[in-house]
Protein backbone atom coordinates (compact mmCIF):
# COMPACT_ATOMS: atom_id res chain seq x y z
CA UNK A 1 0.00 0.00 0.00
CA UNK A 2 2.97 2.31 1.35
CA UNK A 3 3.98 1.55 -2.72
CA UNK A 4 0.79 2.55 -4.05
CA UNK A 5 0.37 5.90 -2.29
CA UNK A 6 4.00 7.06 -3.56
CA UNK A 7 3.33 6.15 -6.84
CA UNK A 8 0.25 8.30 -6.60
CA UNK A 9 2.33 10.91 -4.83
CA UNK A 10 5.05 11.23 -7.34
CA UNK A 11 2.71 11.01 -10.41
CA UNK A 12 1.30 14.19 -10.99
CA UNK A 13 4.65 15.82 -9.80
CA UNK A 14 6.38 14.48 -12.65
CA UNK A 15 3.52 15.21 -14.70
CA UNK A 16 4.52 19.05 -14.04
CA UNK A 17 8.14 18.28 -14.72
CA UNK A 18 7.32 17.20 -18.12
CA UNK A 19 5.47 20.28 -18.87
CA UNK A 20 7.91 21.97 -17.75
CA UNK A 21 10.41 20.26 -19.78
CA UNK A 22 7.98 21.10 -23.04
CA UNK A 23 9.50 24.16 -23.93
CA UNK A 24 13.20 23.89 -23.00
CA UNK A 25 14.41 23.10 -26.54
CA UNK A 26 12.10 25.98 -28.01
CA UNK A 27 13.71 28.11 -25.43
CA UNK A 28 17.21 27.21 -26.65
CA UNK A 29 16.52 27.89 -30.15
CA UNK A 30 14.99 31.32 -29.92
CA UNK A 31 16.95 34.45 -30.03
CA UNK A 32 16.40 37.15 -27.57
CA UNK A 33 14.16 39.34 -29.62
CA UNK A 34 11.37 36.25 -30.18
CA UNK A 35 11.44 36.02 -26.39
CA UNK A 36 7.83 37.14 -24.88
CA UNK A 37 6.98 36.49 -21.00
CA UNK A 38 3.65 35.74 -19.69
CA UNK A 39 0.97 36.98 -17.79
CA UNK A 40 -0.41 34.52 -15.37
CA UNK A 41 -3.03 32.35 -17.28
CA UNK A 42 -5.11 31.15 -14.93
CA UNK A 43 -5.18 33.01 -11.36
CA UNK A 44 -4.42 36.38 -13.26
CA UNK A 45 -6.32 37.42 -16.43
CA UNK A 46 -4.20 37.28 -19.83
CA UNK A 47 -1.94 40.37 -20.95
CA UNK A 48 -3.54 42.46 -24.00
CA UNK A 49 -2.37 41.95 -26.97
CA UNK A 50 -1.55 44.77 -29.81
CA UNK A 51 2.12 47.02 -29.65
CA UNK A 52 2.79 49.17 -26.85
CA UNK A 53 4.68 52.46 -27.26
CA UNK A 54 8.05 52.36 -25.13
CA UNK A 55 8.09 56.12 -24.58
CA UNK A 56 4.55 56.18 -23.14
CA UNK A 57 5.24 52.71 -20.94
CA UNK A 58 8.56 54.37 -19.94
CA UNK A 59 6.68 57.21 -18.80
CA UNK A 60 3.40 55.41 -17.50
CA UNK A 61 3.66 53.26 -14.26
CA UNK A 62 0.49 50.58 -14.82
CA UNK A 63 1.43 48.78 -11.80
CA UNK A 64 1.44 50.72 -8.79
CA UNK A 65 -1.68 51.95 -7.46
CA UNK A 66 -5.18 50.43 -6.67
CA UNK A 67 -5.83 46.98 -7.94
CA UNK A 68 -8.49 44.40 -8.12
CA UNK A 69 -9.47 41.60 -9.01
CA UNK A 70 -13.57 40.20 -9.66
CA UNK A 71 -14.14 36.11 -11.29
CA UNK A 72 -16.97 34.37 -11.16
CA UNK A 73 -17.04 30.40 -11.77
CA UNK A 74 -19.98 27.83 -12.75
CA UNK A 75 -19.08 24.59 -12.68
CA UNK A 76 -20.62 21.03 -12.62
CA UNK A 77 -18.96 17.74 -11.24
CA UNK A 78 -18.71 19.39 -8.15
CA UNK A 79 -22.17 21.68 -9.03
CA UNK A 80 -21.27 24.87 -7.80
CA UNK A 81 -21.31 28.72 -8.16
CA UNK A 82 -18.55 30.95 -7.11
CA UNK A 83 -17.65 34.53 -7.14
CA UNK A 84 -14.04 35.87 -6.22
CA UNK A 85 -13.26 39.37 -5.73
CA UNK A 86 -9.80 41.23 -4.04
CA UNK A 87 -8.95 44.55 -3.72
CA UNK A 88 -6.02 46.62 -2.67
CA UNK A 89 -2.72 48.09 -3.28
CA UNK A 90 0.35 47.29 -5.60
CA UNK A 91 3.53 48.59 -5.39
CA UNK A 92 5.95 48.78 -8.07
CA UNK A 93 9.90 47.91 -6.68
CA UNK A 94 12.00 49.14 -9.36
CA UNK A 95 11.83 50.57 -13.00
CA UNK A 96 13.51 48.09 -15.98
CA UNK A 97 12.63 47.40 -19.58
CA UNK A 98 13.75 43.80 -19.30
CA UNK A 99 10.71 41.72 -20.42
CA UNK A 100 11.64 39.03 -17.78
CA UNK A 101 12.52 42.32 -15.07
CA UNK A 102 9.73 44.84 -15.18
CA UNK A 103 6.72 43.23 -14.43
CA UNK A 104 7.55 43.40 -10.53
CA UNK A 105 5.68 44.63 -7.63
CA UNK A 106 4.77 44.20 -3.52
CA UNK A 107 1.14 44.02 -3.07
CA UNK A 108 -1.57 43.77 -0.65
CA UNK A 109 -5.38 42.60 -1.10
CA UNK A 110 -8.03 41.88 0.72
CA UNK A 111 -9.83 39.35 -0.58
CA UNK A 112 -13.55 37.76 -0.64
CA UNK A 113 -15.11 34.51 -1.86
CA UNK A 114 -18.74 33.69 -2.01
CA UNK A 115 -20.59 30.06 -2.95
CA UNK A 116 -24.14 29.35 -1.83
CA UNK A 117 -22.27 26.59 0.68
CA UNK A 118 -19.84 29.09 2.21
CA UNK A 119 -18.25 32.38 2.49
CA UNK A 120 -14.98 33.28 3.09
CA UNK A 121 -13.08 36.74 3.47
CA UNK A 122 -9.24 36.98 4.24
CA UNK A 123 -5.84 38.91 3.53
CA UNK A 124 -3.05 38.49 0.95
CA UNK A 125 0.66 39.83 0.44
CA UNK A 126 2.32 39.32 -2.67
CA UNK A 127 5.71 39.75 -4.24
CA UNK A 128 6.82 39.43 -7.30
CA UNK A 129 10.47 40.16 -8.10
CA UNK A 130 10.22 38.94 -11.72
CA UNK A 131 7.85 38.92 -14.26
CA UNK A 132 8.04 34.81 -14.13
CA UNK A 133 7.93 34.32 -10.21
CA UNK A 134 5.71 35.44 -7.93
CA UNK A 135 5.05 34.67 -4.05
CA UNK A 136 2.08 34.66 -2.42
CA UNK A 137 1.46 34.59 1.51
CA UNK A 138 -2.28 34.63 2.59
CA UNK A 139 -4.67 34.29 5.97
CA UNK A 140 -8.51 33.49 4.91
CA UNK A 141 -11.38 32.68 7.73
CA UNK A 142 -13.90 30.37 5.59
CA UNK A 143 -17.66 29.38 7.39
CA UNK A 144 -20.20 26.91 6.11
CA UNK A 145 -23.19 27.78 5.55
CA UNK A 146 -26.05 25.53 5.90
CA UNK A 147 -26.67 25.12 2.47
CA UNK A 148 -26.25 21.92 0.09
CA UNK A 149 -23.32 19.79 1.27
CA UNK A 150 -22.06 21.98 4.18
CA UNK A 151 -22.52 20.00 7.36
CA UNK A 152 -20.89 16.85 6.22
CA UNK A 153 -19.01 16.12 9.57
CA UNK A 154 -17.52 12.27 10.42
CA UNK A 155 -16.79 10.79 13.72
CA UNK A 156 -13.17 9.62 12.51
CA UNK A 157 -11.22 9.86 9.54
CA UNK A 158 -12.00 6.55 8.82
CA UNK A 159 -15.25 6.75 8.95
CA UNK A 160 -15.42 8.89 6.11
CA UNK A 161 -13.34 7.15 4.17
CA UNK A 162 -15.23 3.88 4.08
CA UNK A 163 -18.63 5.91 3.67
CA UNK A 164 -17.09 6.17 0.26
CA UNK A 165 -16.04 2.60 -0.50
CA UNK A 166 -19.27 1.16 -2.19
CA UNK A 167 -19.93 4.48 -4.35
CA UNK A 168 -19.85 4.12 -8.00
CA UNK A 169 -21.11 6.81 -9.51
CA UNK A 170 -20.75 10.66 -8.53
CA UNK A 171 -24.04 11.12 -7.48
CA UNK A 172 -23.74 8.34 -5.15
CA UNK A 173 -21.25 9.84 -3.61
CA UNK A 174 -22.90 13.30 -3.03
CA UNK A 175 -26.29 10.99 -1.73
CA UNK A 176 -23.87 9.64 0.86
CA UNK A 177 -22.98 13.33 2.10
CA UNK A 178 -26.69 14.10 1.81
CA UNK A 179 -27.32 10.67 4.39
CA UNK A 180 -24.52 11.68 6.47
CA UNK A 181 -25.35 15.42 7.26
CA UNK A 182 -28.84 14.20 8.01
CA UNK A 183 -27.58 11.79 10.52
CA UNK A 184 -25.66 14.35 11.80
CA UNK A 185 -28.27 16.98 11.95
CA UNK A 186 -30.22 14.37 13.56
CA UNK A 187 -28.17 14.14 16.85
CA UNK A 188 -27.60 17.38 17.52
CA UNK A 189 -31.40 18.19 18.04
CA UNK A 190 -32.24 19.40 14.13
CA UNK A 191 -29.52 21.60 13.60
CA UNK A 192 -26.41 21.30 11.21
CA UNK A 193 -22.91 21.49 12.66
CA UNK A 194 -21.02 24.08 10.55
CA UNK A 195 -16.77 23.71 10.09
CA UNK A 196 -14.88 27.19 10.36
CA UNK A 197 -11.61 27.16 9.50
CA UNK A 198 -8.68 29.70 9.98
CA UNK A 199 -6.34 29.20 7.26
CA UNK A 200 -2.32 29.84 6.43
CA UNK A 201 -1.14 29.31 3.37
CA UNK A 202 2.00 30.10 0.83
CA UNK A 203 1.97 29.91 -2.99
CA UNK A 204 4.68 30.19 -5.34
CA UNK A 205 3.78 30.53 -9.25
CA UNK A 206 5.96 30.47 -11.90
CA UNK A 207 4.86 31.24 -15.59
CA UNK A 208 6.15 32.55 -19.03
CA UNK A 209 5.00 32.80 -22.84
CA UNK A 210 7.60 31.63 -25.97
CA UNK A 211 6.74 31.95 -29.24
CA UNK A 212 3.06 31.23 -28.19
CA UNK A 213 3.97 28.20 -25.98
CA UNK A 214 2.25 28.84 -22.38
CA UNK A 215 3.28 27.98 -18.92
CA UNK A 216 2.17 28.16 -15.63
CA UNK A 217 2.96 26.04 -12.49
CA UNK A 218 1.15 27.29 -8.92
CA UNK A 219 2.39 25.19 -5.78
CA UNK A 220 0.63 26.06 -2.55
CA UNK A 221 0.88 24.57 0.93
CA UNK A 222 -1.38 25.66 3.57
CA UNK A 223 -2.26 24.58 7.56
CA UNK A 224 -6.34 24.42 8.40
CA UNK A 225 -7.45 25.12 11.65
CA UNK A 226 -11.08 24.19 11.94
CA UNK A 227 -13.66 23.54 14.57
CA UNK A 228 -17.45 22.85 14.28
CA UNK A 229 -18.99 25.00 17.25
CA UNK A 230 -19.52 23.49 20.61
CA UNK A 231 -19.86 20.39 19.02
CA UNK A 232 -15.90 19.39 18.41
CA UNK A 233 -16.43 15.61 18.88
CA UNK A 234 -16.35 15.26 15.08
CA UNK A 235 -13.06 14.54 13.88
CA UNK A 236 -13.36 15.24 9.94
CA UNK A 237 -15.49 17.41 7.51
CA UNK A 238 -16.46 17.72 3.64
CA UNK A 239 -14.52 20.54 3.03
CA UNK A 240 -16.43 22.00 -0.08
CA UNK A 241 -13.70 24.61 -1.58
CA UNK A 242 -11.39 21.57 -2.67
CA UNK A 243 -14.09 18.71 -2.41
CA UNK A 244 -12.26 16.60 -0.48
CA UNK A 245 -12.58 15.17 3.01
CA UNK A 246 -10.32 16.89 5.65
CA UNK A 247 -8.84 16.66 9.21
CA UNK A 248 -9.55 19.12 11.64
CA UNK A 249 -6.02 20.09 11.86
CA UNK A 250 -4.87 19.58 8.30
CA UNK A 251 -1.48 20.01 6.12
CA UNK A 252 -3.04 20.52 3.05
CA UNK A 253 -0.33 20.70 -0.28
CA UNK A 254 -1.58 21.65 -3.53
CA UNK A 255 0.20 21.81 -7.44
CA UNK A 256 -1.45 22.98 -10.80
CA UNK A 257 -0.05 23.02 -14.28
CA UNK A 258 -0.92 24.45 -17.57
CA UNK A 259 0.71 23.89 -20.93
CA UNK A 260 -0.91 24.90 -24.08
CA UNK A 261 -0.62 27.72 -26.96
CA UNK A 262 -1.83 30.97 -27.60
CA UNK A 263 -2.82 32.14 -30.99
CA UNK A 264 -4.11 36.05 -31.08
CA UNK A 265 -6.91 36.08 -28.28
CA UNK A 266 -7.49 33.00 -28.01
CA UNK A 267 -5.44 29.78 -25.70
CA UNK A 268 -5.84 26.40 -26.34
CA UNK A 269 -4.34 24.25 -23.21
CA UNK A 270 -3.95 21.22 -20.99
CA UNK A 271 -4.57 21.73 -17.10
CA UNK A 272 -3.14 19.49 -14.32
CA UNK A 273 -4.37 19.74 -10.74
CA UNK A 274 -3.31 17.20 -7.81
CA UNK A 275 -4.04 18.05 -4.52
CA UNK A 276 -3.31 16.25 -0.55
CA UNK A 277 -4.57 16.50 2.43
CA UNK A 278 -1.65 14.96 4.49
CA UNK A 279 -3.54 14.63 7.50
CA UNK A 280 -6.59 13.00 6.14
CA UNK A 281 -4.69 10.85 3.64
CA UNK A 282 -7.58 12.44 1.21
CA UNK A 283 -6.17 12.83 -2.55
CA UNK A 284 -7.40 14.36 -5.33
CA UNK A 285 -6.24 14.62 -9.23
CA UNK A 286 -7.50 15.22 -12.30
CA UNK A 287 -6.30 16.40 -15.85
CA UNK A 288 -8.14 17.75 -19.06
CA UNK A 289 -8.53 20.50 -21.97
CA UNK A 290 -9.06 24.27 -21.39
CA UNK A 291 -9.80 27.11 -23.67
CA UNK A 292 -9.74 31.01 -22.62
CA UNK A 293 -10.98 33.68 -24.68
CA UNK A 294 -9.50 37.23 -24.32
CA UNK A 295 -12.43 39.38 -25.18
CA UNK A 296 -11.77 42.44 -25.09
CA UNK A 297 -9.14 44.96 -23.82
CA UNK A 298 -11.74 46.64 -21.23
CA UNK A 299 -15.27 46.61 -20.58
CA UNK A 300 -14.98 50.49 -19.46
CA UNK A 301 -13.80 50.20 -15.55
CA UNK A 302 -13.25 46.60 -15.66
CA UNK A 303 -10.01 45.39 -17.61
CA UNK A 304 -9.52 42.22 -19.73
CA UNK A 305 -11.96 40.09 -19.20
CA UNK A 306 -11.76 36.69 -20.08
CA UNK A 307 -13.39 33.56 -20.78
CA UNK A 308 -12.27 29.97 -19.42
CA UNK A 309 -13.74 26.88 -20.39
CA UNK A 310 -12.43 23.52 -19.05
CA UNK A 311 -13.32 19.50 -18.89
CA UNK A 312 -11.23 17.36 -16.88
CA UNK A 313 -11.57 13.87 -15.33
CA UNK A 314 -10.53 13.21 -12.18
CA UNK A 315 -7.80 9.95 -11.97
CA UNK A 316 -8.02 10.04 -8.00
CA UNK A 317 -10.87 11.41 -5.35
CA UNK A 318 -12.38 9.95 -2.35
CA UNK A 319 -15.77 9.40 -4.92
CA UNK A 320 -15.47 11.64 -7.88
CA UNK A 321 -14.24 9.39 -11.56
CA UNK A 322 -15.39 6.25 -10.64
CA UNK A 323 -18.62 6.40 -13.88
CA UNK A 324 -15.93 9.27 -15.84
CA UNK A 325 -17.96 12.01 -15.19
CA UNK A 326 -15.82 15.21 -15.99
CA UNK A 327 -15.65 18.28 -13.70
CA UNK A 328 -17.21 20.59 -16.34
CA UNK A 329 -16.40 24.63 -15.57
CA UNK A 330 -17.00 28.23 -16.77
CA UNK A 331 -14.97 31.09 -15.60
CA UNK A 332 -15.60 35.30 -16.60
CA UNK A 333 -12.91 36.96 -15.36
CA UNK A 334 -11.02 40.48 -14.92
CA UNK A 335 -9.41 43.23 -13.39
CA UNK A 336 -9.81 47.01 -12.29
Amino acid sequence: MNRVREVKLWLPLCVCVFMLCIPASVWAKASSKQTKVAQAMVHQPPMRGGKKDPKKNAKEDTISGVHGLLNLTLSYNLLGLRAIGAIGWRQRLYKSNNKILRENFFGAHAIARLTPAWLEGGAVLALQPITILKLRLAYRYRIQIPLFFSGGTFDTIEQAKSAFDPVKAHTEGEQVLRDRIQKVQDDNGGGRVLPASHILSADLTFRFKLKGILLLVNARYSKWFTGHGQTDKYKAFYEGGHDMIFSNEEDFFMIEGVTGYESGAFRYMVMVSYRNALNAGSEYFRIGPAFQWSIAPAWGWFKKPSLLVLANWYLAHNWRGRDFVPLIGARLGGEF
